[in-house]
């Protein structure tokens, strides 16, 4: 088994639950043309509770780490929980939609594309590019604070 076997029963899971999604993260950027190597698989979704109670059910304990309380607690505070396939040991995170204007139109723009042979919904190049500045601004923000923090303490 290899990380491509674990993303098809992934995706097949989301769309069993009927859980909408869309591919990000260095599974999207390589999709895009640009091959980036990463320890995980990052998905962003949207769905309901219900929809979050039947997609959990789809990942046995026996077989994937996958903790209920820890994705209601994500879906409540929208930020993200893991799955982690036994098998290949491979993780996934799953990342509740923010729930800002600039998310849902992200989540809007996503595009149907192939990966590992399964149909997908992609973010676009575009939205990779502006998540990673937005991520780049969050790492600098707070490595600032850290920075600062340490000084306060000497």
């Amino acid at each position: 088994m290899n990380v491509d076997d674990f993303f098809v029963r992934l995706i097949a899971a989301l769309e069993r639950a009927k859980v909408l999604y869309m591919v990000t993260g260095s599974y999207a950027s390589s999709a895009h043309g640009k091959p980036r190597a990463s320890d995980d698989i990052d998905i962003v979704i949207a769905p309901t509770e219900d929809q979050l109670h039947n997609l959990m059910s789809e990942f046995p304990e026996d077989q994937y780490y996958a903790d209920q309380e820890d994705a209601l607690d994500a879906l409540k505070h929208h930020s993200q929980f893991n799955v982690i396939d036994f098998a290949t040991m491979w993780k996934a995170d799953l990342i509740i939609r923010k729930d800002r204007d600039f998310s849902r139109v992200e989540f809007g723009r996503r595009r149907p594309h192939t990966i590992a042979g399964t149909r997908v919904d992609l973010t676009t190049a575009e939205d990779i590019v502006i998540a990673k500045l937005e991520w780049a601004k969050i790492a600098e923000v707070n490595s600032r604070a850290i920075t600062a923090g340490s000084r306060t303490r000497t």
